[in-house]
């Protein structure tokens, strides 16, 4: 069985709704527009964003009513934290799904892309295309803090203790929200010290125990 309707699956046997979580540039949205499609639910989009409200991680209420089947995602650090005392609550409600991607140096490279745009003019974060790219290559120095909150902001998704950990190179999709971003160039060549960046991601893999219980 497709690993997606086998999360569908779960979702209705347990009457759950289906929360995907991720870091950014880790494909998120396109796995939650495509949840949402098999399971035939109601698609909520990023939930919790940052956005000026008060406490915007209050949205994962939405969640919370079972009586017919959404989908959403959360992917800024910031509501996490707030929402990882509430856990247990979570997962009383929700099937959580969480997106990886294997090639941290190309999710690496989008994360910075993106994070460096100025976003009061361009706020196209999905479906990029290659005529809109904006920042020149070998023009972004990375230092060693951006690779730590590059992976702390990663990290913190285990934490959920995911029903399903999925990596976003082995998935095929059907949904057409979402397409992969397309640039220019390499995406990798946008940094200066491409040699660096390389290096700091050489020895990172995952435990074989974050994806060996994608069978229920």
């Amino acid at each position: 069985m497709v690993i997606f309707d086998q999360i569908v699956q779960l979702a209705n046997q347990q009457n759950k709704n289906i929360l995907v979580i991720g870091s950014p540039r880790s494909g998120t949205h396109a796995v939650g527009s495509e949840l949402a499609d098999r399971a035939q639910a109601q698609y909520l989009g990023e939930i919790c964003v940052v956005d000026g409200r008060e406490q915007p991680w209050t949205d994962i209420g939405l969640l919370y009513n079972t009586n017919h089947r959404s989908v959403a995602q959360i992917v800024q650090m910031i509501p996490k934290v707030h929402l990882a005392p509430n856990v247990n609550t979570i997962k009383q409600h929700t099937i959580i799904v969480n997106v990886c991607r294997k090639d941290k140096v190309k999710q690496f490279s989008s994360w910075m892309y993106f994070k460096n745009l100025d976003h009061n003019q361009d706020q196209q974060w999905h479906n990029h295309t290659e005529e809109n790219t904006k920042i020149q290559q070998h023009s972004i120095q990375v230092q060693e803090q951006d690779i730590v909150q590059f992976m702390i902001e990663q990290l913190i998704d285990f934490y959920f203790v995911p029903d399903f950990n999925l990596f976003y190179e082995d998935l095929t999709f059907t949904q057409k929200r979402f397409h992969k971003n397309k640039f220019s160039y390499p995406l990798e060549t946008i940094f200066s010290n491409l040699e660096f960046v390389t290096q700091s991601f050489n020895n990172w893999e995952y435990s074989v125990e974050h994806f060996d219980h994608n069978d229920k």
